[in-house]
């Protein structure tokens, strides 16, 4: 079942459980307006109220004219008024004013007489409520309409000017044309079963269609809504059209389901709300015109949002509303507040040429879409690693090597961060459009000196640098590091984490070095060394604070002493030439060998830890906009 006939069944089960049968009908009252039962005259509410013989008007009171008309349902429980009488009865068989049925064009005779009587009698209440000077609190003018299942727009046989209708949870079953100019237009949960046409008509009064239900879509093309238009959960299924449309007054769209919709050139005089609509397919706004606020609250758009050239003379409020394909903002204005809070964007949004008010915010804004590409290879990374920490623990279990096992490990997380890096670039989409966009939105920024936000996009715009194809693998894999040590400059916590990841993956590398060479040396020569060399939990301490002076230099973590043999004198051979450790069996050619490897090594850990602690320093002064 497609959404239309899924939007029709559903109508259809809210109709019949309202009751619109005749003894329904004594159940609906007619909003300001008075009956006098016992010479079937109509008065406003406010006129008549205490006088003797008046009471509430009900829709049975209106139609009474024809309660000698009334059809029966086949089980015989109820009776409906032939403007009333549905299309199928509960059972599915279809009734005499559905064209399957044989008596369909003679009870169609009955239907169109019911009709023009029905506005020959309402038309005369009017009147005479207009020549008594009316009330102070005039009762709805609409004809009443509700409940009405009606094969197309009753026109009136007279030439009227201006249609007042009130037709709440009434059914259209043709092609809706709408009138000229309306006055009162109240199609409150109506259903327009073949589209609704109104082009260029002017609503004098208050256009309500809440809740209305259009399965073929409608059009309100240069239609003028002098008085506020009501559109709230009304379901456009195939589309909704409103093509240089006019709102002079409140236009509330809130929750409203369009398939597709066109408010290409509108305007809106007063403050337009979209909160919580849903656009099922691309949505244009292009050169619309928005004199106060407009608000799109929690509003998604499942498919492009095209917003060019918009005029936000007002408020625009776009709070976590969800963009989930392209949403364009080309050469739009924002003259006041503008937000995007919470907003979600599947893709980049674009703003080139656009002009952003200086108070504009993309607060907790989420930008999903250079994330969500290089999620596409990160599985990569943590299956290699993963890989490599089970073989780590492998050889842990069968040799009892744990110093190679961190080793090993260290050297695999590097070799999956690179493919990691290279693959996931290599497998990812040309990223040219974002990377402008983050880029236009960077500037803006920068241009408002919201450093923060500056921060952030141009983050982005390097992230989409790094999804594009032509970019080479080493300025890719550098990028990678960034982002993964610092978010581009942007975290805090990331650098110093690092920092004591490298610290601590640098102690253990020295505590395997001096372990290992301290067994080869123990093995060459009958000393007995002292307890130092040999305690495993004194080496790793003082692994890590040899670890530390090289990571902080300036910081007496490890002191050197002449004339004893301390961690770097293992490490280095240093003290075995000198005979401080037992040990005499390093030749001159051996120590420098393993003072340049330990220079190197150490020369590797300052320069990360430099290059972190420069990055801590980066990311705290663009959080306080440090000069």
């Amino acid at each position: 079942m497609d959404n239309g006939s899924a939007t029709e069944s559903l109508w259809w089960k809210n109709w019949w459980s309202e009751d619109y049968s005749w003894a329904g009908l004594n159940s609906k009252f007619l909003a300001g307006w008075a009956f006098n039962s016992s010479n079937g005259s109509f008065a406003a509410e406010d006129r008549v109220a205490g006088k003797p013989g008046f009471r509430d008007a009900t829709l049975q009171d209106f139609w009474r004219f024809l309660d000698g008309d009334l059809v029966r349902s086949p089980d015989g429980q109820q009776e409906f008024t032939s403007i009333h009488l549905p299309l199928f009865w509960p059972d599915g068989s279809p009734t005499p004013k559905n064209p399957e049925h044989t008596d369909f064009e003679l009870f169609n005779e009955r239907l169109i007489h019911s009709v023009q009587t029905a506005w020959t009698h309402w038309l005369a209440i009017a009147d005479r409520y207009k020549q008594r000077g009316g009330g102070l609190h005039p009762p709805d003018l609409g004809i009443p309409l509700s409940g009405a299942v009606l094969l197309d727009f009753p026109y009136a046989e007279a030439d009227l000017d201006v249609y007042n209708v009130k037709a709440e949870r009434a059914y259209f079953g043709g092609t809706f044309v709408g009138c000229p100019k309306f006055g009162h237009a109240i199609f409150r949960a109506a259903l327009f079963a073949h589209g609704f046409h109104s082009d260029a008509t002017r609503f004098m009064h208050q256009a309500d269609f809440a809740e209305a239900s259009f399965p073929l879509g409608a059009g309100f093309d240069n239609c003028t809504f002098d008085k506020g238009a009501d559109f709230t959960g009304a379901n456009f299924c195939e589309g909704a059209n409103f093509k240089g449309a006019r709102f002079t007054k409140v236009a509330s769209f809130n929750d409203v389901r369009f398939e597709g919709a066109s408010f290409e050139g509108a305007l809106f005089e007063s403050v337009a709300i979209f909160d919580g609509a849903t656009f099922e397919d691309v949505v244009h706004f292009k050169r619309c015109c928005f004199l106060r606020e407009a608000s799109f609250i929690e509003s998604r758009f499942a498919a492009q949002a095209h917003f060019d050239d918009v005029k936000f003379r007002g408020d625009a409020t776009f709070l976590k509303t969800h963009f989930m394909d392209w949403a364009r903002f080309l050469n739009a204005e924002f003259e006041h507040s503008t937000t995007f809070q919470n907003a979600i964007f599947d893709l980049a949004p674009r703003f080139q040429q656009a002009k952003l008010h200086e108070d504009t915010t993309f607060d907790s804004a989420k930008f999903r879409s250079v994330d969500r590409a290089l999620r596409n290879a990160q599985w990569k990374f943590w299956v290699l690693f993963a890989a490599a920490f089970a073989a780590g623990l492998g050889a842990l279990w069968i040799d009892g090597l744990p110093g190679w096992v961190l080793t090993f490990c260290f050297v695999a997380l590097l070799v999956a961060a690179l493919a990691y890096a290279l693959l996931g670039g290599a497998r990812a989409t040309e990223s040219d459009d974002e990377m402008r966009a983050f880029r236009a939105l960077t500037l803006h920024c920068e241009k408002f000196r919201n450093r923060r936000d500056a921060a952030r996009f141009y983050r982005l715009e390097l992230k989409a640098t790094r999804l594009r194809t032509s970019t080479h693998p080493v300025e890719r894999f550098i990028s990678f590091l960034y982002d993964l040590s610092s978010q581009y400059g942007n975290s805090m916590t990331r650098p110093l984490v690092a920092l004591v990841f490298v610290v601590l993956a640098f102690s253990a590398i020295y505590w395997v070095w001096e372990a290992h060479a301290s067994s080869r040396m123990l093995a060459t020569t009958s000393y007995q060394p002292a307890p130092h060399a040999v305690d495993a939990g004194l080496r790793l301490i003082e692994s890590t604070r040899y670890s530390l002076s090289r990571a902080v230099p300036f910081f007496p973590f490890s002191q050197q002493n002449e004339t004893s043999c301390d961690f770097a004198d293992r490490l280095t051979g240093e003290g075995d030439l000198r005979g401080l450790c037992g040990f005499q069996t390093v030749s001159k050619n051996d120590l420098a060998w393993r003072r340049l490897a330990v220079g190197l090594v150490s020369a590797v850990q300052s320069l990360l830890a430099v290059t972190l602690a420069f990055l801590f320093g980066l990311a705290v002064r663009r959080r306080f906009q440090i000069d």
